[in-house]
């Protein structure tokens, strides 16, 4: 807020709310000091709750191009990391289901699928977290900033997600050829009972990985029903 020294003219505010313009002019500014090409997945979402706002009430339509190409890889690239993210999660998972299951219970049984099944529930809540931000999305700029967010997520979930689905077939091979009995003696794990549950391991898996790389996209392609009222048509043109 600025003030002005002509008596009578009171508080003015630094930005028209209603003219596309000066909010254009304002994130010129920001963006030459570097301010939104290097953001925290928090600050970026930040920035598309505001933008959302400045989208529904400016006049004029902001430019997407206002989402420039370095916005646009700091987007994929903090999708890329929660995705890298939601894989340690999983990988987490496959570490407890082996040691839970190889001796039942190792802890008790309510112990053991807590450990199991807490890493299964934290991917889908936070990509369900994540996805619940196709709600910001109110016209071109908004749209842009959260698809590449959920492209980068889709695009780390796949790739590191077929190369754990490989190491955990590697992983199979091995175990069956008994080479490294010794050593899986040595962890206190049952080769046998492991490879019993192989399947179910290998079905949540894979359960996972489609979890993370889509249930966000999913949730923007579907984002009208996250909305209601008068902001719904509006929601369904982007």
């Amino acid at each position: 807020m600025s003030t002005s020294n002509n008596s009578g003219q009171g508080f003015r505010p630094d930005i028209n709310w209603t003219d596309s313009s000066a909010f254009n002019n304002q994130h010129n500014r920001q963006k030459e000091k570097g301010v939104f090409n290097k953001l925290s997945l928090f600050e970026y979402l930040s920035h598309l709750q505001t933008l959302s706002v400045q989208e529904k009430v400016v006049t004029n339509k902001l430019d997407k191009d206002l989402f420039t190409i370095g916005q646009s890889l700091n987007g994929f690239a903090l999708g890329f990391k929660t995705g890298l993210f939601m894989n340690i999660l999983i990988v987490l998972y496959l570490a407890c289901f082996y040691g839970f299951t190889s001796q039942t219970p190792r802890i008790s049984v309510f112990a053991d699928t807590f450990f199991i099944n807490v890493w299964v529930v934290l991917i889908i809540v936070l990509t369900m977290w994540l996805g619940s931000y196709s709600r910001y999305v109110s016209g071109e700029v908004t749209k842009k900033m959260i698809t590449v967010l959920f492209m980068g997520k889709m695009t780390s979930s796949i790739v590191s997600g077929v190369l754990i689905i490989f190491g955990v077939y590697t992983l199979k091979a091995i175990l069956a050829s008994g080479e490294f009995g010794k050593y899986v003696v040595y962890l206190n794990l049952d080769t046998i009972t492991i490879l019993q549950h192989y399947n179910q391991a290998i079905s949540m898996l894979i359960f996972q990985v489609v979890v993370s790389s889509f249930l966000a996209l999913v949730m923007l392609k579907f984002r009208n029903y996250f909305t209601s009222g008068d902001m719904k048509d509006t929601y369904e043109k982007y």
